[in-house]
């Protein structure tokens, strides 16, 4: 299979077609039977256009070396035109293998890149010997001229393209780290807002129902006194992991400030909601976090609220309903789950 060329990877379809029209149009004019467009790569040059005249022995499916190919070789190592009236006799041309193609003479010109780096090599060729009168070399050169800038454009628009994409590849990083927390990943406060403002409306719409708990890993002072800051934050990096692994991908995880963190479970079934979140907080009791040489366990509390189309009407009120339940969690003897109920909104209303 015929090796494709790096340096030929550039050059759309619409360049090609021309590229093979002055090839054309430079054999017509000249007379020649052979014009073709090579582009280096490596220590091979591969066509890439030629002209579509019947005694025109080669095709796109032709590979040359540069080792044994020596005109063209010269013109690429000495970058410049390159004119033989007749290599049969004249050493080393008439080593050449073009010599067993019936070729006699050659006239090529490098093709460069903007920053001077060659591309490839424009060249005609005939079977008999030819001088290449002055009005014909002129032909030639502009017609090279031409490709050539045509080549440039092609190196310009994927500069503009590789430009583009850095741009937008920055872009998306930038939005992600805007939207993720640092230190865990997890997404911040006013994503996991904007997210459940998003699922709230679309829950109304099809009047079905959502889970958002809050979170909270139960004496997090302590673990920061007895095993250091540092400890902590492996504590809350290790509690991502493990939740992300545990939660659908449908699911979001925020964090809301310190050790306090916020779930947000779209297309939550109300009768399933405790036994779901309850499993989660008790498979968080069981995996340990190595930190240089401890190991330490945790537990969490977490107060949990539905949302179905009804009394509640914004995200605020959601969270300090979850946040409610959360205290509920904590004041009850921590490492617990608590769900929100109506008589909590009776509170957030009341304060």
């Amino acid at each position: 299979m015929r090796k494709k060329s790096k340096v030929a990877e550039l050059i759309s379809k619409d360049i090609l077609k021309s590229w093979q029209q002055t090839l054309d149009l430079v054999c017509q004019l000249i007379q020649v039977p052979v014009g073709m467009i090579c582009a280096v790569d490596e220590n091979t040059y591969l066509p890439i256009a030629l002209n579509k005249m019947k005694d025109n022995p080669y095709s796109l499916k032709s590979v040359f070396s540069l080792d044994e190919e020596f005109l063209c070789e010269w013109v690429i190592s000495n970058d410049k035109e390159l004119v033989v009236s007749d290599f049969t006799h004249e050493e080393p041309w008439s080593r050449s293998p073009l010599v067993d193609q019936g070729m006699v003479s050659f006239l090529g010109r490098p093709l460069h890149w903007p920053d001077g780096r060659v591309f490839g090599v424009f060249y005609v060729m005939d079977r008999t010997p030819r001088k290449f009168e002055d009005e014909l070399l002129a032909i030639f050169n502009q017609l090279h001229s031409l490709t050539e800038f045509q080549l440039n454009l092609a190196f310009e628009r994927d500069q503009l393209q590789l430009a583009k994409t850095v741009i937008e590849q920055g872009e998306q990083k930038y939005t992600e780290l805007s939207s993720k927390d640092g230190l865990t990943g997890a997404y911040n406060r006013r994503t996991l807002q904007e997210l459940a403002v998003s699922e709230l409306s679309r829950t109304t719409r099809k009047t079905g129902c959502f889970a958002l708990a809050l979170l909270d890993v139960d004496h997090f002072k302590q673990i920061n006194d007895e095993y250091g800051h540092l400890a902590g934050d492996a504590v809350l990096k290790h509690l991502v992991f493990a939740l992300d692994n545990m939660l659908r991908q449908s699911d979001f995880i925020s964090r809301f400030g310190g050790e306090e963190f916020c779930l947000l479970m779209p297309e939550m079934e109300p009768s399933m909601a405790f036994h779901i979140i309850d499993r989660i907080r008790k498979e968080l009791a069981k995996i340990p976090v190595m930190y240089n040489g401890e190991t330490i366990y945790c537990t969490v509390s977490l107060g949990c609220a539905l949302f179905e189309s009804g009394m509640i009407t914004t995200v605020e009120e959601l969270l300090n309903m979850a946040d409610t339940a959360l205290n509920d969690a904590k004041r009850s003897g921590r490492n617990r789950v608590c769900m929100a109920s109506e008589g909590m909104l009776d509170e957030v209303h009341m304060a």
